[in-house]
């Protein structure tokens, strides 16, 4: 007999790739396994000819044999040529297809002769061959019957199938005929790719993370209700799903940003269960934003959800991939796309036009901005009145945010409201004013604010010649070079900011010698007028046949004939502190980024563009000899000759962050510049450079506002955190029982102090937990650490607390939580409330069956009280409540309920509404061991259909009028009963009610041959309500009690 070909290795632990004795065609051509165990092509190995490779390499000692499926070899028999399948061996019969078999069933040789298995085939090529055995195949394989001749697939009858590899639909002879498994065998999992299973007409489809229900074969789809409630404002309600359950014990079944809680009543998220604020009171710092921080106190530090040092060095995730820009090339990164699959700019840039605390509503609908990207926001430009007052000095507010900026992550846009919400609050304000956020915009009287997107390159690769920068600044935006890039960043070309910041003066009729002075962090260019040569806050000015440098950034750097009215040092013209505006503390200063200012304008030449603003931060940084990078002057026009030349633009900003440096030659620029003409001397001032870096190969050049650094690690040496006044809604606080920390993260090398006042300022001291002036308490990792406070002995209404992080350099200490636990006992003795948030979504009707729940009992029979709101709108604006305003569900009340026991509310409540709400109120009683707490609530409801829809019948019946009482309903929908109110005079009442009285009636009645027609109409002297309606019967110009037959009426409306 033959046998199948294998090939047997054996692991070492380090080979990846092994040839095989023959080429295979497919992956599917072979089985693989390793010491026994399956392996799925492609996941877990590649065929390329005869050559095998792993993913990673086998461990030493473990078998690994390849099993060809394509041929047979051994001493008898031959291998068939290839098909479409593998190599298949033909035979032809002479026997008629009746005698073969059904076409394409399955026989399986046996010796000399064929048995059908009943299975049938899919499609085959055939031939013939003479008939003796060894033609038909090895003893057991299976041929498949096709006209007269016989196909065979490769596969041995009896033996395993390999199933791993299917490249075909597997589908059913008939439909609904076969099943897969059995009541008896069922396969275990269902792994599916796709996002829908059909269940006859039934159709259930995974949508966004979302589940959804289809009962009419995918037309439709309503979302199908878990415990896990995702939605933060309502329960979303399916036909299949009619309860709502809240757990506690499990903050991912109970949601509580939308739930309400009286001050009181501790939150279940945290506590797993509905319970009293009895014992202490309780400060919470959470750190998930700044609020209890002290900004002014604190320095070097991070707060993302959790309190740490702040990291120097931020190369990003890499999840833009890796970029170059070609040999020659320019790539402007925010009007360009050169990251794989976008179609929006890389970087690409939007304006502000108002903040909240984590969100910022754009002034243009915000495309190519997704949840997870990060941004920069960006103050690039105040605006107001500039005189002519002396020096740098003069006063406005609305420069005092100009320059501020930060880095947040997105964590949701709303493109239709142009809203941008951030996964953490921002600290920083942008507006006309000191704390302030107002008055931001577009307009000339307005703050200029960029939001811009920053770019995470994998790797960035500038080719030699080519270049990139940004757009200029065109008054709203641009200017801004701003990435992160998580390895390598090699220049060999140019990355320049040079004259993209602000404009200089433009060139305008009025030839005279005032013209146009450039632009700054208060506005411009400024057109021509006498106080041309000295506008606080702007650019260069212009005088007596010259334009004079830009600076930067800020005040007027006005030269007229060099002996007139400077307002700067003439000694030192590049003093940099000078003309920043009086918005830096220092030349180090680096809490703001500015461009530089535009050079003044001088008759028919422009005046000089200042630099832009670059700052990146990489993990490595390799730049060549003939590599540079800048943001330097713009000369603009200079076209006068002996008369005069317009300025200079001023040197812009960079700022370089780097773990390792390799430099190649050294050039970085933002300088400025100067020029003498016809015995005239102008200038513009030099930017600033900063390059902070782990490791350098090569030198940076130190000059005049040149600086670098080398730090230990990516992160700051070390933090300190102070709080504001932890107590400041709490009150007079009768002790500060202890502290509970948790504490993340402890590295190596890293420690966590803390120190506690009573105030800060003269007079007050910091101390240990024991009380230990100017002593520190270390703080160990764990959850909820309690550092016990007693000892402090300290009662009042203040109360601080001081961080100090020490790092290690390359990682730094996390603190997630910080609870400060204080008497005095505020809520014994007081009645507290939790409500949820609503469960409904307003299209379906909703009418509770059954309440049910849970809570510990207690030992002196204070027990939980229990309410449920009912409304037709989100709002709440109306409510129904049950058992009544003033009565509640409660063991040993009047409304009777069971711990664990389902309470029935079949007959209690038959009114629906769209949304309904579960209160709980719980009271101590006189002391602390009093208090009961609730474990879980469960409301379980019938659902309908709800008729909004305004074309379709909300409600309409079908009845015979009587001469007393009610009339005989024949059929009806959302009607209760139509009362007789007189003769021919009727009121419709409806089971649930419309929202308004503006709905729509329609009716029929009949024609008795030879007489009046009866018809109802509106009765014009009744009332119309939402719960009722009343007609009138008419027949001719009576009206009468329609006994005999009946009328037909409908009603639409929502």
């Amino acid at each position: 007999m033959g046998a199948l070909a294998s090939d047997i290795f054996t692991g070492d632990g380090s080979t990846v790739s092994y040839n095989l004795t023959n080429s295979i065609g497919e992956a599917k051509n072979i089985i693989v396994s390793i010491n026994g165990l399956l392996q799925s092509p492609i996941t877990n190995y590649t065929i390329s000819g005869s050559g095998l490779t792993f993913p990673e390499a086998p461990s030493s000692g473990l078998e690994i044999e390849v099993r060809h499926l394509q041929g047979i070899q051994g001493p008898t028999g031959a291998t068939g040529p290839s098909g479409s399948g593998g190599a298949t061996s033909f035979v032809g019969l002479s026997d008629t297809v009746g005698s073969l078999g059904i076409e394409g069933q399955v026989p399986v040789v046996s010796g000399t002769t064929l048995a059908f298995s009943g299975i049938t085939a899919g499609t085959t090529s055939f031939v013939g061959l003479s008939d003796t055995v060894g033609s038909l195949g090895s003893e057991g394989q299976v041929p498949v019957v096709s006209g007269s001749t016989l196909a065979f697939s490769g596969i041995t009858a009896g033996s395993s199938v390999d199933l791993s590899a299917v490249d075909q639909n597997i589908v059913p002879d008939a439909t609904n005929t076969r099943d897969l498994g059995t009541t008896g065998k069922r396969w275990r999992d269902l792994y599916l790719s796709g996002t829908s299973i059909y269940l006859g007409q039934q159709v259930l489809q995974e949508s966004g993370g979302a589940l959804k229900l289809s009962s009419d074969d995918g037309s439709t789809f309503s979302n199908v209700t878990t415990k896990a409630v995702a939605d933060d404002d309502y329960v979303s309600i399916a036909s299949s799903s009619s309860q709502a359950v809240y757990d506690f014990d499990s903050t991912a079944n109970f949601n509580n940003t939308s739930a309400a809680f009286s001050a009181g009543m501790l939150n279940p998220a945290t506590g797993g269960r509905l319970e009293l604020d009895l014992a202490t009171g309780m400060f919470i710092e959470e750190y998930s934003n700044t609020n209890n921080i002290d900004t002014d106190n604190s320095s070097s530090y991070a707060i993302d959800g959790k309190a740490k040092i702040e990291q120097q060095l931020n190369t990003g995730d890499g999840s833009d991939g890796d970029v170059t820009v070609s040999t020659s090339g320019t790539y402007t990164m925010d009007t360009d796309s050169l990251i794989a699959g976008r179609t929006v700019a890389d970087a690409v840039a939007f304006n502000a036009d108002s903040f909240t605390t984590n969100t910022v509503v754009l002034t243009d609908t915000p495309s190519g901005i997704a949840a997870g990207d990060e941004v920069i926001i960006y103050c690039a430009q105040g605006y107001g009145t500039h005189s002519r007052t002396s020096g740098n000095t003069a006063p406005n507010s609305r420069r005092v945010n100009v320059g501020n900026y930060e880095f947040l992550t997105v964590d949701s846009v709303d493109s239709s409201s142009k809203t941008i919400t951030f996964t953490t609050t921002k600290e920083k304000y942008y507006g006309n004013a000191s704390g302030s956020d107002s008055t931001i915009g577009t307009g000339g009287s307005e703050m200029k604010v960029i939001v811009q997107r920053v770019p995470h390159y994998a790797n960035l690769t500038v080719g030699e010649s080519a270049t990139m920068t940004a757009s200029k600044w065109n008054g709203t935006k641009g200017g801004l070079m701003i990435f992160r890039v998580g390895g390598t960043l090699t220049n060999n070309g140019t990355i320049d900011a040079g004259g993209i910041g602000y404009r200089g003066g433009f060139a305008g009729a009025a030839f005279s010698a005032r013209s146009s002075a450039g632009e700054s962090i208060m506005g411009g260019p400024f057109e021509y007028s006498s106080d041309s040569v000295a506008r606080n806050d702007a650019g260069g000015g212009s005088h007596d046949w010259k334009g004079t440098g830009g600076n930067h950034h800020g005040d007027d750097e006005m030269v007229d004939n060099n002996n007139h009215g400077n307002y700067y040092n003439y000694t030192n013209p590049y003093d940099y502190l000078d003309f920043s505006g009086n918005v830096l503390s220092s030349i180090t200063d680096y809490s703001k980024l500015l461009f530089g200012s535009g050079g003044g304008q001088f008759r028919n030449g422009n005046g000089g563009d200042g630099g832009g603003i670059i700052y990146f931060h990489a993990n490595v940084y390799i730049q060549d000899g003939t590599a540079n990078i800048r943001s330097s002057y713009h000369n603009g026009g200079q076209s006068n000759g002996s008369n005069g030349n317009s300025g200079y633009g001023a040197g812009g900003e960079i700022q370089i962050f780097v773990n390792s440096v390799t430099l190649t030659g050294n050039s970085f620029s933002v300088s400025g510049a100067s020029y003498t003409n016809n015995g005239r001397v102008t200038r513009s001032s030099s930017g600033r450079f900063r390059m902070t870096y782990v490791s350098l190969s090569g030198s940076i050049y130190s000059g005049t506002y040149f600086y670098s650094s080398q730090i230990a690690g990516a992160f700051s040496a070390s933090a300190i955190i102070q709080s504001t006044n932890v107590l400041s809604s709490a009150g007079q606080v009768d002790s500060i029982n202890r502290l509970l920390t948790t504490v993340t993260s402890l590295p190596g090398g890293s420690q966590a102090l803390i120190q506690f006042a009573t105030g800060t300022g003269a007079g007050f001291y910091w101390q240990d937990a024991t009380g230990g002036s100017g002593l520190s308490t270390a703080l160990t990792a764990g959850t909820d650490t309690v550092t016990d406070l007693s000892s402090l002995n300290w009662s009042g209404t203040n109360f601080y607390y001081k961080l100090t992080l020490t790092g290690n350099g390359t990682s730094t200490p996390e603190l997630d939580t910080l609870k400060v636990d204080y008497d005095p006992d505020l809520f014994i003795g007081t009645e507290q409330t939790w409500t949820s948030q609503a469960l409904g979504d307003g299209t379906k009707r909703i009418t509770p069956t059954s309440f049910t729940a849970f809570w510990t009992d207690d030992s002196d029979n204070i027990k939980p009280k229990y309410q449920l709101l009912g409304s037709d709108t989100s709002d709440f604006s109306s409510i129904n409540y049950y058992p009544g305003v003033s009565d509640y569900y409660q063991d040993g009340g009047t409304y009777d309920i069971d711990n664990e026991t389902a309470f029935d509310l079949t007959t209690a409540i038959t009114q629906y509404n769209k949304y309904w709400k579960v209160k709980v109120y719980i009271s101590s009683g006189p002391t602390a061991a009093d208090a009961p707490t609730v474990d879980r609530v469960k409301l379980n409801a019938n659902l309908a259909d709800d008729f909004d829809q305004k074309g379709i019948a909300k409600a309409w019946v079908n009845f015979i009028g009587v001469t007393g009482g009610d009339a005989t309903l024949t059929d009806s929908l959302n009607v209760t009963s139509v009362s007789r109110i007189s003769t021919g005079v009727y009121t419709v009442n409806f089971s649930g009610h419309f929202d308004d009285t503006n709905y729509m009636f329609t009716a029929g009645g009949y024609q008795n041959e030879g007489g009046y027609a009866v018809m109802p109409v509106r009765d014009a002297t009744g009332t119309t309500s939402v719960s009722g309606y009343q007609i009138a019967i008419v027949s001719g110009q009576s009206r009468i009690d329609s006994t005999g037959q009946g009328v037909y009426l409908s009603f639409l409306g929502s």
